[in-house]
């Protein structure tokens, strides 16, 4: 994958910059051999939800 926009998994770290989920790569992957963005959006958003509740339960760094 070429041009890939900023991984949503917030809550991990990445070892490099450029390194998304498994589950971000599946979707751009798909979303670009079927040409089809709309279809993978909803779990993409679905998976940003998730993080976002997980990083609610992260300690606040003092």
């Amino acid at each position: 994958l070429r041009d890939i926009p900023p991984s949503r998994y917030l809550i991990r770290k990445a070892h490099k910059p450029h390194q998304i989920s498994t589950l971000e790569a599946t979707c751009l992957a798909l979303m670009r051999l079927e040409r089809n963005d709309e279809r993978y959006l909803r779990l993409l958003t679905a998976f940003q939800g998730f993080v976002g509740q997980q990083a609610g339960y992260l300690p606040i760094a003092r």
